[in-house]
């Protein structure tokens, strides 16, 4: 086994400190991914992993052994970390013991648009960085072809972002900063139709026309979608509300949304 770092110095564990930044991510074009599972899936999926680090404790427990063992047969740089330096690195109140760094996708509009009738879930805006997790791992299980996140919306690659959407963020083909003119411009040129979710929207979600190609918008958790959106859509959505209630999560609305057209588009059943 390679030596273990003990060292603050360290290029490996200042470069993982430093990725804590969001300004810092998008110079390197590196992220954090803590988690066994996490990694293990990145790998699996072909992402490109620069490094991981792991606990030294967990060296000789069985199932950390082999899955470190594979990880260095294919080629990953893997190295143990002291318990006490690893715990300074983990964004977790409870840390998992593996944290890689990987190279962020390369992620173009062609990704998004490889099937003739795609599916897509543009997010406008969105701030919290739970919701965010929640609306990708939703897109994820829904088979969405892809996801467009516009400028001003949470960073992708928070650490609470990857948390919430459980890793799904390796399974969706996401472009990041996207401006609304770029949004429409796209999605006008590939003839696909715009549906904005809008409590005031004039169209109960269940009679909408929700078959592909189409682009769903989910807006902001305070103010809803931007005007540009709402004058650009093809159609506004709502879900009917009962007992005075005013509004739902928008990780809620966006499940309800993002399952009926999946339903109309034969996308549930599905291998």
């Amino acid at each position: 086994m390679k030596q273990v770092i003990t060292s603050p110095a360290n290029r490996y564990i200042r470069l993982a400190r430093t990725l804590t930044r969001p300004g810092r991510r998008r110079e390197l074009g590196l992220f954090c991914l803590e988690g066994l599972r996490h990694a293990a899936e990145v790998i699996r999926s072909g992402g490109q992993v620069e490094v991981i680090l792991f606990r030294h404790s967990l060296a000789d427990h069985g199932r950390w052994r082999q899955s470190i063992e594979l990880w260095q047969a294919l080629g990953v740089p893997c190295w143990p970390v002291a318990d006490s330096l690893f715990a300074r690195l983990s964004q977790t109140e409870t840390p998992q013991g593996v944290l890689a760094i990987v190279k962020m996708p390369a992620v173009t509009w062609t990704h998004l648009l490889l099937r003739p009738d795609p599916f897509l879930l543009v997010v406008d805006a969105v701030q919290d960085p739970g919701n965010l997790g929640s609306l990708l791992r939703t897109a994820a299980a829904a088979r969405v072809d892809g996801v467009v996140l516009t400028v001003g919306t949470v960073d992708l690659y928070n650490d609470k972002v990857l948390r919430a959407s459980a890793g799904e963020i390796l399974r969706l083909a996401i472009l990041d900063r996207v401006s609304i003119a770029e949004v429409l411009a796209r999605l006008h040129e590939k003839q696909i139709r715009l549906v904005v979710a809008d409590p005031r929207g004039e169209t109960p979600y269940f009679t909408a026309d929700l078959r592909a190609p189409l682009a769903i918008v989910v807006g902001n958790e305070a103010q809803g979608p931007l005007t540009e959106l709402l004058e650009a859509a093809d159609q506004r959505v709502y879900i009917p509300l009962a007992n005075e209630v005013d509004s739902l999560n928008v990780g809620v609305a966006w499940g309800i949304l993002a399952y009926e057209a999946a339903r109309q588009q034969g996308r549930l059943l599905q291998r």
